[in-house]
């Protein structure tokens, strides 16, 4: 059985060697870290009433919102630390622009369960991508 990157025993130059390289799922996993980004800071950064995305649980909902965007930042870019570390600067950068907007709050706790998200993130992605590349 041919190997990825490998047909009739040629190496195909820049043959993704599993579905964790191929163009598709890179560009869509920026395009979607883009995305949720961008709804993240919206939700995060309004000063009155509007569309509720929430798990009821206001730290879950930060777990759940650091978990996708470290997951599909590591799957686009592959950067661990640098996304961890980026995505923490990013979630502290939320919480003292909330600390300027009537109505909202900064929380440490909201950071530390941001940091839980990352973590969890990033390990699922490099449980994933061992698994990817052993298969």
């Amino acid at each position: 059985m041919p190997q990825a990157g490998r047909h009739n025993d040629r190496v195909i130059p820049h043959a993704p060697s599993n579905w964790l390289d191929h163009p598709l799922a890179v560009t869509g996993a920026r395009l979607a870290w883009l995305l949720m980004l961008i709804v993240i800071s919206w939700l995060a950064l309004r000063s009155g009433p509007g569309p509720e995305i929430s798990t009821g649980a206001d730290k879950l909902d930060h777990v759940a919102a650091f978990f996708a965007l470290a997951f599909t930042a590591a799957l686009g870019w592959g950067r661990l630390r640098a996304t961890g570390f980026g995505l923490l600067a990013y979630g502290v950068l939320i919480e003292l622009l909330q600390s300027r907007i009537p109505g909202r709050s900064a929380e440490l706790t909201d950071v530390v369960a941001d940091a839980i998200g990352i973590a969890l993130g990033l390990a699922a992605f490099a449980l994933v991508a061992w698994w990817a590349r052993r298969a």
